[in-house]
């Protein structure tokens, strides 16, 4: 192989590595989660309600938050004909960040209202987002798209991630002064995603070609 030689990846093993490392974060998730204990049944259910507000709290959004990057993960790779190295690895810095979930997940949990929690996690959804959005920008200079593949795809990926990354950089500064606050602004990016989404959809796509 000469130097200059560009190496191309299995795009099909890479997505069925990346679906496997992705379910089991999630199956991660459940065996984190404390089982309830009493002597009788109204101390089992006090136990249960107990751990409503962290540890199943912060299961219910994780596991929300890893399908939310599994779902734009498939549609990102549904889109791809080619792998270069440049995507393959940053595919894997998206990952890395996702198999560390489960561990912010319990940090965001353990540690009640102290903030060192939610700005792990806050801190894990950017490393992740800024890894995708790179993704995108290296499949769309590098010309790895699918010939059918939308015209918009990009534009609206990035858009999308954006509004993922700029709700989890404000939930920071928030934890600073109420750490479990921060875990109630990451429930709001359905709402502001749909915003953005709206908006996105008058922009042209990238390279300031019109959409057809």
């Amino acid at each position: 192989m000469s130097p200059g030689q560009r190496v191309d990846y299995d795009t099909e093993r890479t997505v069925f590595f990346s679906d496997a490392v992705i379910a089991i974060a999630m199956t991660l998730l459940a065996l984190e989660l404390p089982v309830p204990r009493g002597d009788t049944d109204a101390q089992v259910w006090d136990a249960f309600v107990t751990h409503l507000d962290d540890e199943y709290l912060s299961f219910v959004i994780s596991f929300a938050v890893i399908a939310t990057l599994w779902f734009g993960h498939h549609r990102l790779f549904r889109q791809v004909a080619r792998l270069d190295r440049a995507l393959a690895w940053l595919n894997m810095a998206c990952l890395f960040a996702i198999v560390l979930i489960p561990f912010v997940s319990r940090l965001v949990a353990v540690e009640g209202d102290l903030a060192f929690g939610p700005i792990c996690y806050a801190t894990v959804i950017l490393l992740y987002g800024t890894a995708f959005m790179l993704m995108v920008l290296r499949a769309e200079r590098g010309d790895l798209w699918r010939t059918d593949a939308p015209a918009r795809y990009a534009t609206n990926a990035l858009w999308g991630m954006g509004t993922v990354v700029a709700v989890f950089a404000a939930s920071i500064p928030v934890a600073l002064v109420a750490a479990s606050a921060a875990e109630y602004i990451w429930l709001s990016i359905p709402l502001v995603s749909a915003i953005t989404n709206r908006h996105a959809g008058g922009r042209p796509p990238l390279g300031g070609a019109p959409a057809e």
